[in-house]
């Protein structure tokens, strides 16, 4: 059974708690790469503060990306950055996409892009 604090806790946040706790452990593992929760959370901070330059709070940003740690590292600095995540699974055919897409232009989220 979960521990009590982390019900309903998202990512970002329990990150944050873990690089706090456990700075030098291991956060992820890909390959022969890895991440102490304290290399994790600069790499998010650095990536959410480069996002907030550039797109406006609550904008939504489009992820497409292969499953690999980059991609959990975009969703804890889209989160820090105050900005909504749209996860697309990366093998979406060409049709899914542009439907996705299309939706995504109608409601100004590409505005974001163009800055």
């Amino acid at each position: 059974m979960p521990e009590p604090g982390l019900i309903g806790a998202i990512p970002n946040a329990l990150m944050a708690q873990a690089a706090r706790a456990h700075a030098s452990k291991i956060a992820l593992c890909y390959g022969e790469q890895s991440w102490t929760f304290a290399e994790f959370d600069a790499a998010a901070d650095h990536l959410a503060s480069g996002l907030a330059r550039r797109i406006a709070p609550g904008e939504r940003v489009i992820m497409l990306m292969a499953n690999r740690p980059e991609y959990v590292v975009l969703q804890c600095a889209i989160e820090r950055a105050g900005l909504v995540r749209v996860p697309v699974n990366a093998r979406s055919t060409a049709h899914e996409l542009g439907v996705i897409l299309a939706d995504f232009a109608r409601s100004a989220g590409l505005s974001a892009w163009s800055r």
